[in-house]
């Protein structure tokens, strides 16, 4: 089982609350209170974490499989001798395993939080579908797209906005899915600011079991100042 639900981190510092803040707070402690859903048939890296957010997608690409797991390798190593930049906020990738399907990480640029992910490739025709499956470390609840962005910056294309380093993969997304208070808006791959990432937003506090309501606070005060 997997709780329905993704958020990101606190930043460290404590101001006083505010209504405001409260009111967002509230709204996403609310979230954290949906039921547990059962896992479906995408590969996922799982999360040590009681509540937090996940993304899947479906992908069809007409470049061969090979070719596909090629490009998104070779954005990966782009991203750690800076010869590709993740253009969701200059996020680090990580290979983790390269097996029957290939397991990755993300890091943000601040170099404090890390995703994983799960890319699935399997023929079809002359071209390939990928299933990704990307989940949050943190208990977490609203996540501004970052899950799903972790998986589309590795095969979009010059149509989407993103550089290729071998070639466009002719991608097409089939199906997109989230946890509740999660999102998958492609807008949100291509900040506005080159800020320091965020990463994720509302950091969700159960009895004191994960983390103090302080930190919570802030991140929502980030959040509802357009900080991501």
């Amino acid at each position: 089982l997997r709780y329905s639900a993704k958020a990101h981190h606190a930043l460290g510092t404590h101001p006083p609350y505010t209504q405001s803040t409260m009111k967002f707070t509230s709204t996403f402690l609310a979230l954290a209170g949906i039921s547990a859903a059962t896992a479906d048939s995408y590969q996922c890296p799982g999360s040590a974490a009681w509540v937090y957010a996940w993304a899947e997608v479906d992908v069809t690409t007409t470049a061969s499989c090979a070719d596909a797991q090629a490009e998104v390798q070779a954005r990966v190593a782009g991203t750690q001798d800076g010869s590709w930049t993740d253009p969701h906020n200059g996020g680090t990738y990580n290979v983790l395993s390269d097996s029957s399907y290939l397991e990755l990480s993300r890091t943000t640029a601040n170099g404090q939080y890390t995703d994983k992910m799960d890319l699935t490739f399997t023929d079809s025709g002359t071209g390939c579908t990928i299933s990704g499956c990307s989940e949050s470390q943190v208990t977490s609840i609203a996540d501004f797209s970052t899950n799903y962005c972790n998986m589309r910056m590795l095969y979009c294309g010059t149509a989407d906005g993103c550089t290729a380093v071998n070639g466009d993969l002719g991608s097409t997304e089939t199906n997109k899915k989230t946890s509740a208070g999660a999102s998958s808006t492609a807008s949100d791959c291509f900040p506005s600011s080159t800020a320091v990432e965020d990463h994720t937003f509302v950091e969700s506090v159960f009895g004191g079991v994960v983390h103090a309501a302080h930190d919570e606070a802030e991140v929502a005060r980030r959040a509802l100042r357009g900080s991501h």
